[in-house]
């Protein structure tokens, strides 16, 4: 994995869900979302991908993810 240089500055932002829809061009667009009411509100800037990095990233997030859950909130609340 390639290390981040400088994250200085750059916001975190908290979502439970995505919406993805197509940007063209063989991209991605990826909306970080929560649910309020039943209804998808977008927090923080969309972010485009090409579509395949994100087929390269599927397994590693998915693998990390699951070290997170077990190694640090497994049972526990989230935020």
């Amino acid at each position: 994995m390639t290390e981040v240089f400088d994250a200085v500055g750059v916001a975190d932002v908290f979502a439970t869900t995505t919406h993805i829809e197509s940007a063209g061009g063989g991209c991605i667009r990826v909306y970080n979302c929560i649910v309020k009411d039943g209804r998808l509100i977008p927090v923080g800037n969309a972010v485009v991908f090409p579509a395949a990095c994100i087929l390269q990233l599927k397994d590693s997030a998915q693998e990390f993810a699951r070290k997170v859950y077990l190694s640090e909130i497994k049972g526990a609340p989230v935020h």
